[in-house]
C-alpha cells in the first residue's frame, strides 16, 4: 500500500500529465479528468482532490475544484503543481 506522500505524488503526477494534454481547461473536461483519475487509481474522491487543491491553492477545502481550475490560468496551475513535485 502506498503511503500518503507517495499517493499524493502519484495523484499530482497523473493530474499534471493529463491536464497538460487537455486542449481546453473547461469545467466539464476537468471534472471528467478528476472522475477518471479516481476510478483509475481506485481511491476516494477526497484523495484525488486534496493534493491537487493544496498544490494549486494552498487550501484543504474550498469551492468546487473543477470550477476553480477552469477559472485559473492553465499555466499557473501547471507551474504550481510542478513546484510541489520538485
Amino acid at each position: 500500500m502506498l503511503d500518503v506522500q507517495s499517493l499524493d505524488t502519484q495523484v499530482l503526477s497523473l493530474f499534471l500529465e493529463k491536464f497538460q494534454a487537455m486542449k481546453a481547461a473547461e469545467k466539464k473536461g476537468i471534472q471528467d479528468l478528476l472522475d477518471r483519475m479516481q476510478q483509475n487509481l481506485n481511491i476516494s474522491k477526497g484523495k484525488v482532490l486534496k493534493p491537487i487543491r493544496l498544490a494549486v491553492k494552498g487550501l484543504n477545502s474550498g469551492p468546487d475544484l473543477a470550477q476553480l481550475l477552469s477559472l485559473l490560468n492553465p499555466n499557473t496551475i501547471i507551474t504550481r503543481v510542478q513546484s510541489c513535485l520538485a
